[in-house]
């Protein structure tokens, strides 16, 4: 059985973002609302995405990002899904 991190409903964001690193693994991202995504660190992700995940078996499932000053999601490494 996989050990799952989960941030799930109830969390939001404003003016932030998520980044993962490869060695990320078993992260759960579901119903996460975020406005303005990637405001406060343009200059650490720039061309990345707002919310950039990679590592592997990563789940971003019925999120809302909005608004974002670069490009708003990138998806790297194996096994990733993105449900909406």
């Amino acid at each position: 059985m996989r050990e799952v991190v989960a941030l799930d409903d109830g969390l939001l964001q404003a003016a932030g973002g998520i980044l993962s690193d490869a060695q990320s693994a078993d992260i759960l991202l579901d119903g996460l609302v975020g406005t303005y995504t990637g405001h406060s660190y343009v200059k650490d992700v720039g061309g990345s995405g707002s919310v950039a995940i990679n590592g592997q078996r990563i789940d971003v499932i019925g999120c809302e990002f909005s608004l974002a000053s670069s490009s708003l999601l990138r998806l790297a490494g194996q096994d990733n899904r993105v449900v909406n």
